[in-house]
């Protein structure tokens, strides 16, 4: 075993498989591939180095190749360096201990305050696939309720529902974190959880404080992976905090994701699928982005119990308005707001353009 498990206790689950060995053949930027029998997508495998061993996971095949995504940097590694299988089936376990936290695209825990008191916090822990599956359409409750805010131009225009998803577009600089405070701030979800993806290392910390001005921390949760962070931990934290949101769903909670932002997320998939060997469809994205895109937003709405009412960000930037995803991602949503950099110049927080923006 070249990874020690209790590295992982508590952070990242897998169903061992036995010891499968193989080796390193080539290191093409960010994936690798390796020579490896019995290996299924999906699959985690640990890389021998000099700089101590490296997690990857199974991503793709190229003839008799594997592709893995390392979720770290790939150095240290030489030829022929070995590989084995350590798992299947990646989860996460989720409680009311995660309360307060700060945890990482893996779900280990990174700070914590301490937690307020919200309904459910006797529930047990529990593990939480990351690749969970949305709720069946048949077994979603109507969506009837409004979800308050506390912002008026939202509440009084563009009412959210409890269960809605909605999309924010903004240029950056324009608010997009101002708005997500403010509506955890007021929002009537028992739980909130924020998955920073691609964020610069700082605005991690400032969103932190800004929380804690606010006096919602304690009810929250924040899975952050910065933008220096490989693209395949960026992609989990996407996952694990939609897999956070499920539990406190199936608990029977309201809860409020907030993941900022989508278009760092589609960016970070992009990266993997292309160094895999996909070939790009439209504006260079391959097909599985496509694919990914909603299944990743179907997981969260109105469940059997409770809801998961979720706000996107997308940037926009340039000829970004011409971006399919950006009417892919319109397509799968509830409703978008838009942002305006004029309204956020005369002190306009947050800065919506109610005529442009619509809540199904």
């Amino acid at each position: 075993m070249l990874v020690d498990p209790a590295l992982f206790e508590g952070v990242l689950r897998s169903t061992p498989i036995g010891s499968i060995r193989g080796r390193v053949i080539e290191v093409l930027g960010p994936v690798i591939k390796v020579e490896l029998e019995g290996v299924l997508t999906g699959d985690f495998v640990s890389i021998e180095r000099d700089c101590g061993a490296l997690l990857a996971q199974v991503v793709g095949f190229s003839g008799e190749s594997v592709v893995v995504a390392p979720f770290g940097l790939p150095l240290g590694i030489g030829p022929g360096a070995g590989a084995e299988i350590i798992g299947q089936q990646p989860s996460i376990t989720v409680g009311p201990h995660l309360l307060g936290s700060v945890v990482d695209g893996l779900g280990k825990i990174q700070a914590k305050i301490p937690a307020s008191s919200i309904p459910g916090e006797a529930f047990a822990s529990r593990e939480m696939p990351l690749y969970g599956n949305p709720p069946s359409p048949l077994a979603r409750h109507e969506i009837t309720e409004p979800f308050v805010t506390g912002i008026r131009s939202i509440d009084a225009f563009l009412t959210i529902a409890v269960g809605q998803r909605i999309s924010v577009f903004a240029e950056p600089g324009v608010g997009k974190s101002t708005l997500m405070t403010l509506t955890a701030r007021s929002s009537s979800a028992a739980v909130n959880v924020f998955g920073l993806i691609g964020e610069r290392g700082r605005e991690v910390g400032d969103f932190l404080r800004e929380l804690e001005l606010r006096g919602v921390r304690g009810r929250s949760i924040v899975v952050a992976s910065t933008s220096d962070e490989p693209a395949p931990m960026r992609v989990s934290a996407a996952l694990t905090a939609t897999a956070i949101a499920e539990y406190f769903r199936d608990c029977g909670l309201n809860v409020l994701l907030q993941v900022d932002s989508l278009t760092r997320l589609l960016r970070a998939l992009r990266e993997i699928g292309l160094a895999a060997g996909e070939m790009p469809v439209r504006r260079g994205y391959p097909a599985s982005v496509y694919a990914q895109l909603p299944r990743l937003i179907e997981r969260t709405g109105m469940g059997t119990r409770g809801s998961i009412t979720a706000l996107y960000t997308v940037l926009l930037a340039g000829e970004s308005e011409e971006d399919p995803m950006v009417e892919e991602i319109k397509g799968l949503t509830d409703g978008h707001f838009v942002l305006r950099r004029e309204l956020a110049e005369r002190g306009i927080y947050p800065a919506i353009d109610v005529l442009a923006s619509i809540s199904r």
